[in-house]
């Protein structure tokens, strides 16, 4: 089995549904799994996900309270990734491919693309927001703006 994930607030869960969608048609053998950084909502019909979501405040992040206070929301999603990533590796420690995406991301290919540059090349995949420089042409973004979302 293999996992796809994201991390995202209710305030992304439509994003992070057309993320799903598009794991469930392109990767084969995945389980997609949604964490979420904020308590579930009685406004929110959960179940129409048809995925595991699993709410930060569940799996043990050490000193959850004070990040929860510390960061700003989008700061709080990205600061909690790598206890997930330990969290759904140590609850299924069978797996043999693990993916996190952003929520904002739609997959247009076969995961299987993927999982072949593991096989003899690399141990981690990143992916860059761009693939050439951006020219300095007064409109937006600018190169310097992917700075921020690392």
């Amino acid at each position: 089995m293999n996992i796809a994930f994201t991390i995202c607030s209710n305030n992304y869960l439509a994003q992070a549904k057309v993320l799903k969608n598009s794991v469930n048609k392109y990767g084969e053998n995945f389980k997609f799994v949604i964490g979420l950084c904020d308590e579930k909502s009685s406004e929110i019909d959960y179940d129409s996900f048809q995925c595991d979501i699993v709410e930060m405040k569940d799996i043990g992040i050490k000193n959850f309270d004070e990040l929860w206070m510390k960061y700003d929301i989008i700061e709080f999603n990205t600061s909690v990734k790598a206890s997930f990533f330990k969290y759904l590796l140590a609850k299924n420690p069978h797996t043999e491919f693990i993916y996190y995406f952003d929520p904002d991301i739609e997959i247009f290919d076969q995961l299987s693309i993927l999982n072949a540059e593991f096989e003899d090349k690399a141990d981690i995949l990143l992916t860059p927001h761009i693939l050439s420089s951006i020219p300095l042409d007064g409109y937006k973004p600018v190169e310097n703006t992917f700075l921020n979302f690392g």
